[in-house]
């Protein structure tokens, strides 16, 4: 019977100034000898959108995956198209991190091999792939069921990560297309296009229908199996202004093979990056390395003929493979026949060994008694017989001893190198492992999957901790992947560190330096309390300069809070209220009544005409109304049975929010607590100080004195950032203007000046 034939052709319309997406098809171009061995690879690309570097990413990896694939040194088609596609991966992780815009999930590919009549594809993204088969055409993809998960956000470094295998029969059709293509033609249309021409004309003919549309960018790859009796037609590229330069295609003629009735379907998925087996890989290295060895020992040792040792390996290459299950059904049958024979043996050895014990009790007894002297005796009398020996025999008892001495050391070490090999792919396979986890992560950190790139760097340490470090070698490796991790938990931790904080002003009267506990803004200055000298200090927020006011004495200020950027708002040790006016810089009384008894009021919050005020004594929140020159009776706002007892701190924006002293926030509205939390930050919050937010800002800032830093989480609880500093020794307050992007932080008496994320 004639072979068959593989004839293709490509449609590429797109136009890059009228255009909505970029395409591109490309097809190989290689030495008859590499086609023979490796057969011809296909690429069709699209990037949906019209960004300049489209085309530059597009051929950055239609190289990648050339130079990869018909670079193996391997033969073997489907390991060297997955090496290809493992390599491709890693270019598309690379070129992720080189462009600031979010091409990848707009990228759709696919990427084909045929080698005689074996049809190896792997896609990502968006593409159609149909086969015509007589009168019927089946789209492969929704046939083969495909994971659509992971079309909706593609891992860089697991882009191509399936692929699908099957054998073609004569005058099969496939066609590749990107899905603009439905979009214009029908299945129907698509199948008797293809049917009722050669795969040139075909292809004429959607060119035809399809170039009227330039602002839509088409692409397509039609391939027939083609009965050899048909005439080969002369192939001709249809492409726009965008194309990418292409070799023209042609046809090759391929060995015949046999059909299958079906299109066979594999999707090799894993859970690390698409590789070959490592095991097969080894034991493919072992065999190829002991064939070697073999044949030397032949050639030098045995003096065989070369013409022997060649004929010797090649029937062995040749040699048929055995029938695993014949082999699998007799070793099982040996196997229990083994063991059933050894518990028998076992059971009767026990009981002749019992029995004889039995039977000879007093004579091991006394030979026990006699056992020092026996010894001895036996020693002497093996000395003297030596001793007699002829000269010559003691000598060959001597090399003996010596050969069988070496014998079992060289049988020890050699137990011991096959230990260590074992060992040593333990090692390699534990160190790929957690590479692979660690560009998993930074992958993952990359599409804002932080809880699974902690997971992945979590397991990548685990795996470490577990590895030994007895070389050099090994442990700067292990330095290495330390520092790695280190890395990427570096970003997970969003610290922002800050070497040295501008110092905006420093705080003291006459040279004495302010004992400065709390601290508020209100417009264009910044305040910071002094109870114990009953002084309020001000600082400009652009000039630093520091101006010291004084108030009554008979009243001592325990808390200062920004209430209006015109006024303050303190609270007094005696449960009092009074405001401060920025213009004027005057104090003066608000009328308050705090009746409820026995209070211990450790926080203040005000709200559109309204003060809330934290008692953790009677554990409650109080709600009083500005009326007049002062504020109500407070009344109990609290519902619920949220614990307010270990409460450090309160802040207000419509919400409330209560931070606990062990670093948890509650979040509180219409009097009861909410299902809400703020996310886990590492090294993780145990303890806190202080809560600040209001209407103007649009995240939470967190205290922590003993972690000598200030977190930053959105409102739903997501964690942003976290501020440090090696000169945030002696924090005592901080405050946020969000309009700005400052943050303030009252240290000791100094009051550092940072910008925020």
């Amino acid at each position: 019977m004639p072979a068959a034939r593989l004839t293709f052709d490509k449609l590429l319309l797109c136009d890059p100034s009228k255009s909505r997406s970029t395409s591109n098809v490309y097809t190989s171009q290689r030495s008859h000898a590499e086609e023979q061995s490796l057969g011809r690879l296909f690429i069709l690309t699209e990037i949906s959108s019209r960004d300049n570097v489209n085309i530059d990413i597009i051929s950055t990896i239609q190289t990648e995956l050339e130079a990869s694939y018909f670079g193996t040194d391997d033969l073997n088609v489907e390991t060297a198209f997955e090496r290809a596609l493992e390599r491709a991966n890693q270019k598309v992780a690379d070129l992720v991190g080189d462009y600031e815009i979010n091409w990848l999930d707009k990228f759709n590919a696919l990427v084909a091999i045929v080698k005689d009549d074996v049809l190896h594809f792997s896609t990502v993204g968006k593409v159609h792939a149909f086969i015509i088969r007589g009168e019927k055409i089946t789209d492969i993809l929704n046939t083969a069921a495909v994971d659509e998960s992971l079309q909706d956000k593609i891992n860089p470094l697991k882009a191509f990560s399936n692929i699908i295998s099957g054998n073609l029969q004569e005058n099969d059709t496939v066609a590749f297309c990107t899905t603009s293509l439905l979009d214009y033609i029908s299945q129907e249309k698509l199948k008797r296009t293809l049917i009722d021409a050669t795969v040139s004309n075909a292809v004429a003919s959607l060119d035809r229908i399809l170039s009227e549309d330039t602002s839509t960018a088409f692409a397509a790859i039609v391939i027939r199996l083609q009965a050899a009796s048909v005439a080969t037609p002369v192939y001709r590229t249809v492409a726009g202004p965008a194309a990418l330069s292409q070799p023209t295609a042609s046809a090759v003629p391929t060995a015949p093979q046999s059909s299958l009735d079906d299109l066979m379907y594999r999707q090799s998925e894993t859970n690390k990056v698409l590789s070959p087996s490592l095991t097969r890989h080894l034991m493919e290295t072992a065999r190829r390395s002991g064939s070697k060895v073999a044949d030397f020992i032949k050639l030098k040792l045995f003096k065989q003929s070369p013409r022997r040792v060649t004929m010797d390996r090649e029937m062995r290459y040749r040699a048929p493979a055995p029938d695993k299950k014949a082999v699998r059904q007799s070793t099982l049958v040996s196997i229990f026949a083994a063991i059933y024979q050894g518990i028998v043996a076992v059971v009767v050895f026990i009981g002749r060994a019992l029995t004889s014990l039995f039977k000879q009790r007093k004579k091991i007894a006394s030979d026990v008694k006699a056992a020092p002297k026996t010894f001895t005796q036996k020693v002497s009398s093996m000395i003297t017989g030596i001793k007699r020996l002829p000269k010559m025999s003691r000598y060959l008892l001597a090399l003996v001893l010596i050969v069988a001495f070496g014998l079992a050391q060289s049988i020890f070490s050699l137990a011991l190198s096959k230990e260590e090999a074992v060992q040593s792919v333990e090692y390699d396979s534990s160190i790929a492992t957690v590479s692979e986890n660690i560009l998993k992560a930074e992958a993952a950190i990359s599409y804002g999957n932080e809880s699974g790139a902690r997971e992945l760097l979590d397991e990548a340490q685990s795996i470490i901790n577990s590895l030994p470090s007895k070389t050099d070698e090994q442990a700067a490796k292990i330095a290495e992947l330390h520092s790695d991790i280190a890395l990427q938990l570096g970003k997970l931790r969003h610290v922002v560190s800050v070497e040295s904080p501008t110092v905006l002003a420093t705080f003291d009267q006459d040279g004495v330096a302010a004992g400065t506990t709390e601290l508020a803004i209100a417009g264009q200055s910044l305040y910071a309390l002094d109870p114990a000298k009953k002084i309020l200090y001000r600082a400009d927020k652009e000039s630093g300069e520091v101006a010291a006011l004084a108030h009554d004495e008979d009243k001592t200020f325990q808390y200062v809070i920004g209430q209006t950027p015109a006024s303050l708002l303190l609270f007094t040790t005696a449960n009092g209220l009074a405001e401060f006016d920025t213009e004027s810089e005057e104090f003066s009384n608000l009328a308050f009544d705090l009746t409820t008894g026995d209070v211990n009021i450790i926080g203040i919050a005000p709200y559109e005409g309204r003060l809330y005020l934290l008692d953790i004594k009677n554990n409650q929140v109080y709600r009083s109304y500005r009326s007049g020159n002062g504020y109500g009776t407070p009344t109990e706002w609290l519902k619920d049975d949220t614990n307010l007892r270990e409460t450090k701190s309160i802040a207000i924006d419509g919400f409330i929010y209560i931070l606990q002293k062990n670093g948890t926030v509650d979040r509180l509205f219409q009097g009861a607590r909410q299902d809400w939390s703020l996310d886990t930050v590492d090294p993780q919050l145990t303890q806190a100080d202080s809560i600040v937010t209001d209407t103007t800002t649009d995240n939470l800032y967190v205290l922590d004195i003993q972690g000598k830093r200030i977190l930053e989480f959105a409102k739903d609880g997501s964690f942003l950032n976290q501020y440090t500093s090696p000169a945030f020794a002696n924090i005592k307050d901080f405050t946020v203007d969000y309009g700005s992007k400052k943050l303030y932080v009252l240290n000791g008496n100094t009051l550092f000046a940072l910008d925020l994320q």
